[in-house]
């Protein structure tokens, strides 16, 4: 399994964590944008709440891997660090294979979602009339990188990437 090699994933996260990025300047860009359009034109940009909700959600999930290779997820380590290496790397597979399984039952409850969405159609409530299946991808495309991430982190055994 080439494709499947450490450091493509961490290519992979770092890319999406690149795209978290972006889509935050995006996200400010669009509201400067509708409040330059609101106060100085007189001219509301209606969509600006609903195109930045989506980008938020595609934000958060393009980020989870890449918040999980860098060590940037909330981490208790009050008692973990006093104990021996062997014992916190064992402690980091487990925790890891932990959230393997959180992050299967994500990918399945995301990607049935996005199925149903696509299959039976259904559209946003909002002005725009969205196609659900367009904002529920960047879900699924997260959890896949998560999925993928976790793997790699417990094949590192908790330790950082080099």
């Amino acid at each position: 399994m080439k494709w499947f090699q450490k450091q493509h994933i961490d290519r992979l996260s770092d890319s999406l964590g690149t795209a978290s990025a972006g889509l935050i300047l995006v996200i400010c860009g669009l509201i400067t944008v509708s409040v330059f359009m609101r106060y100085l034109l007189s001219a509301p940009y209606k969509h600006t709440e609903e195109l930045s909700s989506y980008l938020l959600v595609a934000v958060v999930f393009f980020g989870l891997a890449y918040t999980l290779k860098e060590r940037g997820h909330v981490r208790v380590e009050l008692v973990v660090r006093h104990l021996p290496p062997s014992t916190r790397n064992a402690l980091a597979r487990v925790t890891a294979s932990v959230g393997l399984i959180w992050a299967v039952v994500l990918l399945a409850g995301v990607a049935t979602l996005w199925q149903k969405f696509l299959v039976g159609g259904g559209e946003s409530f909002g002005l725009l009339h969205v196609a659900l299946w367009i904002p529920v991808t960047p879900l699924v495309i997260g959890a896949i990188a998560l999925l993928l991430q976790l793997i790699v982190e417990i094949s590192r055994g908790g330790q950082p990437p080099e």
